[in-house]
């Protein structure tokens, strides 16, 4: 759990505070890329204008990869940066870790999930882990996408709150799917009194997450 209230508290920053690490950034979306002793951590900002609410919306479509349009295209707009920067400084690392909030924790799948397939073209070292831990996160791609996801290493846990709506978005009918492991937390009974899920929006925010980790440890 110490992994995940650092992870966290990073998703949460890169709203409020950013600048921790190297930044890179369009006018949509928003990543900062960390290096500790010897782990990168990538961490993506979730939604905050407008060009980022219409692109989460995109989601009647998936693309010929099976993944949501709007989720790809957002993210293939700022990946160029990201990736070649990764490339040049993963001989100095053993250890990725991508991480971010709502549509931030897509865009870590998104992330992860290329610098495992193309790690021989970004010249990744053969032993590199790769690890992913989202919060509050959309599903975003289609049932043989999440299998061939899962078939990885990549160890990817996405953690949840029971009430959150966020996280069971686009819907299963719609045929999209949830890659790796589900960590779901612990609340309070009071919030699960509400059925409608717009009077839950509340529970998708990184507060709300902070508080359900700590209430998970007391329970």
């Amino acid at each position: 759990m110490k992994l995940i209230k650092k992870l966290l508290m990073l998703s949460t920053k890169i709203y409020d505070e950013p600048g921790i690490g190297k930044v890179f950034k369009n006018d949509i979306d928003y990543c900062e890329i960390i290096k500790e002793g010897f782990t990168l951590i990538v961490v993506f900002r979730g939604t905050e204008n407008k060009k980022g609410w219409k692109s989460n919306f995109n989601f009647l479509d998936k693309n010929n990869n099976g993944i949501m349009d709007g989720f790809e295209d957002s993210f293939n707009a700022l990946s160029n940066q990201i990736l070649s920067y990764i490339s040049d400084i993963s001989e100095e690392v053993n250890e990725i870790i991508c991480t971010g909030h709502s549509r931030g924790g897509v865009f870590a799948i998104q992330c992860i999930n290329t610098l495992y397939k193309c790690r021989t073209f970004y010249n990744i070292p053969l032993d590199m882990r790769y690890s992913c831990i989202t919060f509050g996160t959309p599903r975003r791609a289609d049932k043989t996408q999440r299998n061939l996801f899962n078939r990885t290493s990549i160890w990817c846990t996405r953690v949840e709150t029971p009430g959150d709506p966020v996280c069971d978005v686009p819907l299963r009918v719609q045929g999209y799917r949830k890659e790796g492991n589900i960590l779901t937390l612990k609340t309070p009974w009071y919030w699960k009194l509400s059925a409608l899920p717009i009077l839950r929006i509340w529970q998708h925010h990184t507060k709300a997450y902070a508080r359900a980790i700590e209430y998970t440890e007391r329970n």
